[in-house]
């Protein structure tokens, strides 16, 4: 893997391989994979991109795993369930 860091334009870019969790190890936030990656310290913006297929990924794409936060679930029992109602607006195209 290589490390790129510009002091100047607060960015990091990694190569050759990349995986990066966001949080406690055991249990992550967040978690990218992918051939390379761009980061931005002054905008908080990431970009990761895929690369060649192998055995490990044969499709070469990039993959992207947000964990749901612990006491998000905790709030979501308490809140009133979603009342869905049909669409008086939609056609189904026929």
């Amino acid at each position: 893997m290589r490390a790129e860091y510009d002091e100047q334009q607060g960015s990091v870019r990694l190569s050759g391989g990349v995986m990066m969790r966001r949080g406690p190890v055991a249990t992550p936030l967040d978690e990218v994979r992918g051939n390379s990656a761009a980061w931005n310290r002054r905008t908080n913006d990431l970009e990761v991109r895929g690369g060649a297929p192998t055995p490990a990924n044969p499709t070469g794409r990039e993959r992207l795993v947000r964990f749901p936060l612990m006491n998000a679930s905790a709030e979501s029992e308490k809140a009133e369930p979603l009342q869905l109602q049909p669409s008086r607006s939609l056609s189904m195209g026929l």
